[in-house]
């Protein structure tokens, strides 16, 4: 329903998240940025893929601007039944090395729960003058 709370920053991720109908908000606090980010997520995107890859916990908070309808894939059960498939676990084994990589080149401080073209912010925006150190992703 509207405004219904999908997952809140801070809580332990267990499924990802496709939005199939409806839309949402995105509020999450960039790294370096002032001010909180809120951004529409609409039909056909998806979120906290990372939960597929690694452990995760929400770094944001979506809520349904209208009605949604979302499917969710639980991740435990995603890796329990990939490995009984070779060859397609061979392939997901690859993309998830390639996720992680490329999260640790990102740095956890710029990591959110949406896909990482999602995550670019306009250079215009202010940004804060506070240095974070970079922990590898697990």
């Amino acid at each position: 329903a509207k405004n219904d709370l999908i997952f809140q920053q801070g809580s332990k991720a267990t499924k990802m998240l496709f939005l199939k109908r409806g839309s949402s908000a995105y509020r999450f606090s960039p790294a370096g940025r002032l001010r909180p980010k809120t951004l529409k997520v609409g039909v056909g995107s998806w979120c906290s893929e990372a939960v597929l890859w690694m452990p995760w916990d929400h770094v944001g908070t979506m809520k349904a601007i209208v009605e949604v309808d979302v499917i969710s894939v639980n991740a435990s059960a995603f890796r329990e039944i990939t490995r009984n498939y070779g060859q397609a676990y061979l392939i997901l084994r690859g993309y998830a090395f390639d996720f992680l990589q490329e999260a640790r080149e990102r740095g956890e401080a710029s990591l959110t729960d949406l896909p990482f073209a999602q995550m670019e912010l306009p250079e215009s925006e202010p940004k804060r003058r506070t240095v974070y150190s970079s922990n590898e992703a697990q």
